[in-house]
């Protein structure tokens, strides 16, 4: 059993490392903003699969249902993220509205829908839902919950760590708890440690991620190690109109290595 990687990174780069991915991600807002962008998914389309987020990590909100379908439908995305939100009845009206509206444009792809709410008992109530609606193809899950579950002794002092085995064993519980009884699979949003590949890679449910993990950490200077990453998750975000100094690209293909280690 394998992950599926995707790493997200500046648009100069996009070329540079698409070699190195296994699919595509692309998200909303920059679909929007950048023709540079938005022509280098409409021709990865023809080539393999091409994820579209809904850009709610980079933006703090995700775009409505219509501005998805519409880039979903300038770039032939084969798969769509629907808007999410902490509150667990407005995600999955969301996705429903995102269906009406590919329906509407006569796009056909497939919609996933994203795991949401504040606890882990919203999180399984959101859960219930979205493996009940036919359409749904994935199950997003994010990478910072609001909650903890399992966190060993050595770990609780670190957010990073926290995140990355709150994760792992929620996807645990849903395996143990037959919550896997079903025909949906299961897309990793981000990752707070790559080594968490390792772990998660004993689902077969599990079938993608997405990250600017290896990209951030190696743009600055950090390296994995075996036990992932040496310290805390460096919080910037990716900046898509920069461009990454050559001395790096070294670190980052090492951290991009390391993590498809992990996830193979």
């Amino acid at each position: 059993m394998s992950i599926k990687l995707s790493f997200e990174c500046p648009v100069k780069h996009l070329d540079e490392y698409a070699p190195h991915m296994d699919y595509d991600f692309a998200l909303a807002h920059l679909v929007m903003e950048s023709d540079e962008y938005r022509e280098y998914y409409l021709k990865q389309s023809k080539k393999r699969l091409v994820i579209l987020d809904n850009s709610m990590f980079e933006l703090g909100h995700p775009l409505s249902s219509k501005e998805i379908a519409d880039c979903a439908k300038q770039i032939n995305a084969h798969e769509v993220v629907a808007p999410d939100y902490l509150n667990v009845e407005q995600t999955v009206n969301a996705v429903q509205e995102l269906k009406i509206e590919l329906d509407k444009q006569q796009i056909k792809a497939d919609v996933l829908g994203v795991c949401q709410g504040q606890s882990f008992e919203e999180w399984i109530h959101c859960h219930r839902q979205l493996i009940h609606i036919p359409f749904v193809k994935k199950i997003c899950i994010c990478f910072n919950p609001l909650f903890k579950l399992g966190v060993p002794k050595e770990h609780e002092g670190s957010t990073t760590k926290t995140w990355m085995w709150t994760r792992i064993h929620f996807m645990n519980f849903l395996d143990q708890n037959g919550f896997f009884n079903h025909d949906k699979t299961y897309h990793l949003f981000g990752m707070s440690d790559g080594l968490e590949m390792k772990y998660q890679k004993v689902h077969s449910k599990i079938v993608s991620c997405d990250s600017s993990s290896p990209i951030i950490h190696g743009w600055n200077k950090v390296r994995y190690t075996e036990n992932g990453l040496p310290g805390e998750k460096i919080a910037t975000k990716v900046d898509f109109n920069a461009e990454i100094p050559k001395a790096r690209k070294e670190d980052i293909m090492f951290n991009i290595r390391k993590i498809k280690k992990w996830a193979k």
